[in-house]
């Protein structure tokens, strides 16, 4: 909350900081607004919905009360300055709103990135396996550690039976059918916040390994 109100109030006395400097240097309005424009994504960087929404009006504010007419005042009277205003804002919301998208994809990027790495991980964890109960074993306990879920449990059918790691006694977030072995079979998930896109691709994961595990086991 501290956080929010530190970047609202750089917003509010940036800004129109900038606005004045411009004035006091003889800028034209033209590039008053520019440079006020380029402030907005500035402040959208902050990656705070409240400061991308400020920032515009702000902008467009204190570009009326530099450069729209009467300087030191908000008050609007003629035809171009109200389209002068009202051009300023409409721009200044779509640059923020294409600022804030842009970072949530940059985002969204990273987080698909480290999802991967952990999968391989993950994978390579699992190649270690060479019994059911092995591969089971080093499951749970990777997928804690990898994913940070509060606790996980494997449960399989007879006589495999079922392997624990983490906080087990909280409320179920997810379960994951293992498909090869039944309804009876299941990966479950406590306190997690894994996307549905990486369970799936643990739930394949651990039943490619799990099934190998069984290949080797009959072959002995």
């Amino acid at each position: 909350m501290l956080n929010r109100l530190l970047r609202v109030a750089a917003t509010v006395l940036l800004i129109p900081g900038i606005a004045d400097v411009c004035y006091r240097a003889g800028a034209n309005r033209a590039t008053a607004a520019m440079i006020l424009l380029l402030a907005v994504p500035g402040a959208a960087a902050f990656g705070d919905w409240l400061v991308a929404l400020l920032a515009p009006i702000v902008a467009s504010l204190s570009l009326s009360w530099y450069f729209i007419e009467t300087v030191g005042s908000l008050r609007i009277h003629s035809v171009e300055g109200t389209i002068t205003f009202l051009t300023m804002i409409v721009t200044g919301l779509t640059v923020s709103r294409l600022s804030i998208r842009g970072q949530r994809r940059i985002a969204d990027q990273g987080r698909r990135r480290r999802e991967m790495e952990r999968l391989n991980k993950l994978g390579v964890a699992l190649a270690m396996g060479n019994t059911v109960a092995e591969v089971a074993e080093v499951a749970v306990q990777e997928v804690a550690g990898l994913f940070g879920t509060g606790g996980i449990v494997l449960r399989m059918k007879n006589p495999d039976g079922v392997f624990r790691a983490g906080a087990t006694a909280g409320d179920l977030s997810a379960v994951i059918p293992l498909s090869r072995y039944g309804r009876e079979s299941s990966l479950e998930l406590i306190g997690s916040e894994i996307s549905p896109e990486v369970q799936d691709a643990i739930a394949g994961m651990l039943d490619l390994f799990l099934d190998r595990a069984r290949s080797l086991a009959q072959r002995a």
